[in-house]
C-alpha cells in the first residue's frame, strides 16, 4: 500500500514564530489525519497563520501516478469537508512536482502556491530535501541515469543543509576524520586493520589498563598497563601515552552520545546530528571521537549502508565490502537487520546504542603511603528500544508492553547477537575495544580521585580534632563570669601630705608576645618562637571543630562519648608509654569490628561499645578543673592509678577535696578518730599543768 507523507507548516505572522509537524499515514486511514489536525488545534489557534499540506507520493506495486494524484485530491477535499469546524485553519494542497519547479530559481526562498490559492515560503534547503525524498521513495529500481540523478540530489541536499547551518562540506570531513582509523582512498573504513597511533617522541602503546598506583609520601602517580607492540599482529593496541597524560584533564561525570535526526520534518535526511550529553562542561577529547566512530559503525552494520567521510559527495555503499573479511557467523549478525524475515515490519523505528556496564574496582593500601586501585573487565552491551512518532513528529520510546511484544524483532535480535560477539567483532573494528578501555580509564580516574579526597579529609579532620583539644585547654573558660569594669575598695598605702599630691598606679598585662618580657634572656630565641606560632584562634578551625563536635554528639557531661574521643586521640600520643598505646589501638580495633555486628550476639559474647582504660592507668582531671568543668573529659590526661588517687585526695593547696557523707561508716570512723586525737591533746595539756 502507498503512503501519504503529510507536512503541516504553520507560519506565525505576529509572533514571528514557526511551528511544524510531520506525520505519515496510509491511504486507508484518512481519519487519522483529521485527528492529527484536531490534535494540533491548541497550537494552531495561537497563530494568525497560513497552512499548506504537501502530499508526497510513493509508486510501488503498479500504482499509477495520475490515478494516485486524483485520489489524493479527493482525500484533500474530504479533509476540507471534515475540518469546516476550524475556520481559522485554511487548507491547501499541491503536487510535489509543482514544488520542485521552483528549484531552478536563484532566490533563497520560494513562495509555493497550492491549487486553491494558498501559498507557503520554502527555503532552498527544504526544496532540495523534497527532491531527494521524491526520488528516494518513488523509484525503487534505478538505472544508471537514475542513480546519477539521485547522487546529485543527495549531494545538493547535503550542501544546502550544511550551508543553512553555517558549515561547509570540508569542515564536516575534518570533524569525521580520525587518524587512528585506517581508510581507503575513497574515505571508506577498512576492516581488520589495527589503530594507527603516532609512534614519534617515544610514544608507547598499550593493550589494556589494569590499574593505578599512588605514592602519597613521594607525590607520584603511575598507571599499571599491559604494553603492546604495533608491529606484532597478535597485540591489539588500544591506548597510548597521549590518552593517559590527558585523562586527568577530562571530566569524569556522566556522559552519553547520540546520533539524532536532523529534524522531525526530515526523517529521511542524508545527515544526522552528533550530540554529546554531559553533566559537566566538556571539551572534544579522544573519548568523544571514539564514541562517534563506534556509533557510526553500529549504524552501518544495522542499516547495511556505509557512508564515506570524503567531501563533497560523502558517497555511500553496501556494507558487504566492509564485512567481507569477517567470519560467516559475524556476517550473519548484520544480515539480521538488512534482510529481516517477512513477518517483520520494515517501517519500525528502533534506537540502537552501546552501553557500558558497571566497571569492577578493587582498592588496596599496600602500606600507609601507597594506594593501589585495580580495574577489571568491563562488559559492553548493545541495547535496542522501539520508538514511535508523536503528533509533533518527534520520536519517543514506547511503553514496556510494546517493548516486550517487540522482543522478537530483527533489531532486538541484532542487539543480542552483537552483545554476545562484541569482543570478536572488536578484533576487526578495534574502536569498539578502545571504547571499553577508555571507559575503564574514566572509572579508574574517578575512583582514585574519590579515595584521595576522602583520605585528605580524614587527615584534616584528625588534625582539626587535636587542635580543638589543645585550643580548649588554652582558651579561657567561657562559663566563668567576668567584669572588665570591676570596682572595689582597698586600704590606702601611699599618700604624700607634704607635697599635696597623690600617686595613681596601675598594672597592664600585654596580650601580644612582642610586648612581653624575655623569659629566656635571649631576644633571638623569643623572635623565633613568635615567628613559628600559628593563628590558633582561626575562625575557620573553630567553626570546623564546633560542627564536628555537634554532628557527632561527642560532648556529654560525665558521659563516655567524649571519653572515647579523648582515648582515641591519646592512642597516637608519643609521650604515652608503648604498652598503653598498644592497648588503646587494640581496643579501638575490637570496638570497630563489634560495631559492624548486627543482631543478637551469641551466648557468652559481649559486644564492646566503649574503649577500656589501659591496665594501671586512669583518666585524671587537670588540677583545679575538676569541679569547674563538671568532669569534662576534654581536660583530662592519662595518668598512673597511684598518681590519680593522690590528685583526687588533695587539691587546692593541700586541702582535702572529698568529704564523706553524714551518717556514712567513713564519716563515723573519721569522727571517732578525730575525737581520740582531741582527747589525747587535752590529756597532754592537763599533765603539763600538773607538773
Amino acid at each position: 500500500m502507498g503512503f501519504v507523507a503529510v507536512q503541516l507548516a504553520i507560519l506565525g505572522e505576529q509572533e514571528n514564530q514557526m511551528s511544524q509537524a510531520y506525520n505519515r499515514v496510509s491511504l486507508g486511514l484518512v481519519r487519522s489525519l483529521v485527528n492529527l489536525i484536531r490534535g494540533l488545534e491548541v497550537i494552531l489557534q495561537n497563530f494568525i497563520c497560513q497552512t499548506a499540506i504537501v502530499v508526497l507520493t510513493i509508486n510501488s506495486d503498479g500504482y499509477n501516478t495520475n490515478g494516485d494524484w486524483e485520489m489524493f485530491k479527493l482525500v484533500c477535499e474530504l479533509l476540507q469537508t471534515n475540518i469546516q469546524a476550524f475556520p481559522w485553519l485554511p487548507l491547501g494542497y499541491c503536487h510535489i512536482d509543482e514544488i520542485l519547479t521552483e528549484l531552478n530559481q536563484s532566490s533563497s526562498s520560494k513562495a509555493i502556491k497550492s491549487s486553491n490559492g494558498l501559498s507557503v515560503l520554502y527555503s532552498v534547503q527544504r526544496l532540495n530535501y523534497f527532491a531527494y525524498i521524491k526520488d528516494l521513495l518513488s523509484n525503487q529500481k534505478k538505472d544508471k541515469i537514475g542513480e546519477e540523478i539521485q547522487w546529485k540530489q543527495r549531494k545538493d541536499c547535503i550542501i544546502s543543509t550544511l550551508l543553512e547551518a553555517g558549515y561547509s562540506p570540508k569542515e564536516m570531513e575534518m570533524s569525521l576524520s580520525c587518524p587512528l582509523i585506517q581508510r581507503d582512498s575513497n574515505g571508506f573504513r577498512i576492516a581488520g586493520k589495527q589503530l594507527k597511533f603516532d609512534n614519534s617522541n617515544n610514544n608507547k602503546t598499550y593493550q589494556r589498563i589494569d590499574g593505578i598506583r599512588v605514592d602519597i609520601a613521594n607525590g607520584t602517580v603511575k598507571f599499571i598497563m599491559v604494553e603492546g607492540d604495533p608491529k606484532n599482529s597478535e597485540d591489539i593496541c588500544l591506548l597510548d601515552d597521549y590518552d593517559l597524560n590527558n585523562s586527568f584533564l577530562n571530566p569524569t561525570g556522566g556522559i552519553a552520545f547520540s546520533l539524532d535526526e536532523l529534524s522531525p520534518l526530515q526523517p529521511y535526511s542524508p545527515l544526522q546530528i552528533a550530540q554529546v550529553i554531559s553533566h559537566t562542561q566538556s571539551r572534544m577529547t579522544p573519548e568523544y571521537e571514539c564514541m562517534v566512530h563506534a556509533d557510526l559503525l553500529l549504524k552501518y552494520l544495522a542499516t547495511g549502508i556505509e557512508a564515506s567521510i570524503k567531501s563533497p559527495d560523502f558517497a555511500f555503499r553496501d556494507t558487504s565490502e566492509l564485512i567481507k573479511l569477517l567470519p560467516k557467523d559475524l556476517r550473519m549478525i548484520s544480515d539480521l537487520c538488512i534482510n529481516p524475515n517477512e513477518s517483520v515490519q520494515n517501517n519500525d523505528t528502533h534506537r540502537i546504542w552501546i552501553q557500558a556496564k558497571q566497571v569492577p574496582i578493587q582498592v588496596k593500601f599496600e602500606n600507609d603511603s601507597i594506594l593501589t586501585v585495580r580495574v577489571g573487565y568491563c562488559d559492553m552491551e548493545v541495547k535496542v528500544k522501539k520508538m514511535d512518532y508523536s503528533i509533533q513528529g518527534e520520536l519517543y520510546d514506547t511503553n514496556e508492553i510494546t517493548q516486550i511484544s517487540d522482543s522478537d524483532s530483527a533489531s532486538v535480535q541484532f542487539g543480542k547477537k552483537f552483545t554476545e560477539n562484541y569482543d570478536k567483532i572488536g578484533k576487526y573494528f578495534p574502536e569498539l575495544l578502545r571504547l571499553r578501555e577508555l571507559n575503564k580509564l574514566r572509572a579508574l580516574i574517578r575512583c582514585t580521585r574519590c579515595y584521595i579526597n576522602n583520605f585528605i579529609n580524614q587527615k584534616i579532620q584528625r588534625l582539626q580534632h587535636k587542635l580543638t583539644q589543645i585550643k580548649k585547654i588554652l582558651e579561657p573558660d567561657q562559663k566563668v563570669p567576668t567584669n572588665e569594669n570591676a570596682c572595689f575598695l582597698v586600704p590606702a598605702s601611699i599618700y604624700y601630705h607634704q607635697r599635696g599630691g597623690c600617686i595613681i598606679g596601675g598594672v597592664q598585662l600585654s596580650s601580644t608576645p612582642e610586648q612581653s618580657d624575655n623569659a629566656w634572656g635571649d631576644k633571638n630565641k623569643e623572635k623565633e618562637l613568635i615567628a613559628q606560632q600559628s593563628d590558633r584562634d582561626s575562625e575557620k578551625v573553630i567553626e570546623a571543630a564546633k560542627e564536628m563536635i555537634k554532628d557527632q554528639k561527642r560532648i556529654k557531661n560525665s558521659g563516655r562519648g567524649l571519653r572515647d574521643v579523648v582515648l582515641r586521640s591519646m592512642a597516637d600520643d608519643p609521650e604515652l608509654p608503648s604498652d598503653a598505646r598498644g592497648f588503646l589501638h587494640n581496643e579501638i580495633r575490637h570496638m570497630e569490628q563489634d560495631k559492624k555486628f548486627k543482631g543478637k550476639p551469641p551466648k557468652g559474647i559481649k559486644i564492646r561499645r566503649h574503649i577500656r582504660m589501659p591496665p594501671g592507668y586512669e583518666l585524671a582531671h587537670a588540677r583545679g578543673f575538676e569541679a569547674a568543668k563538671n568532669f569534662d573529659y576534654s581536660y583530662s590526661s592519662l595518668q598512673g592509678i597511684d598518681l590519680h588517687k593522690i590528685q583526687h585526695k588533695y587539691d587546692n593547696q593541700g586541702r582535702k577535696n572529698k568529704t564523706p557523707e553524714i551518717g556514712s561508716a567513713l564519716r563515723e570512723y573519721q569522727e571517732e578518730k578525730h575525737q581520740k586525737l582531741l582527747d589525747r591533746v587535752v590529756s597532754k595539756n592537763q599533765n603539763k599543768k600538773k607538773k
